[in-house]
């Protein structure tokens, strides 16, 4: 057996626990407040990027220009809601482990030897 000694084994998923919560949650409080007007700058900032890659006689007009505008600004929401997901899923994930931890810790000393 790898881990005989059950404390070892909870402190280490106590120890990984609460890594991971303290990471992800400084990175959770230190992610940008993405407010209306800040979307909107950046899809207006990464369409002139595309158009600008795209060059003078390829730029679309009109109602493609629309099109291009709505899909980059679908691609700078998924991108924001898929970094919250990831930011929560590893904030869960080190609150389980520390919660896993802690309570082997605390049912050892509850139980007589």
């Amino acid at each position: 057996m790898l881990f005989r000694n059950t404390r070892i084994f909870a402190l280490i998923w106590l120890s990984v626990g609460l890594g991971l919560g303290g990471y992800y949650g400084i990175r959770w409080q230190e992610q940008p407040d993405w407010t209306p007007q800040a979307i909107e700058e950046s899809v207006e900032l990464n369409l002139a990027i595309d158009l600008a890659r795209m060059g003078p006689h390829l730029r679309p007009q009109g109602e493609r220009l629309e099109r291009l505008r709505q899909t980059i600004s679908r691609e700078v929401h998924t991108q924001i809601e898929s970094e919250q997901k990831t930011l929560q899923r590893g904030l869960a994930a080190g609150v389980l482990l520390t919660l896993l931890g802690g309570g082997i810790l605390l049912m050892q000393r509850r139980t007589p030897a």
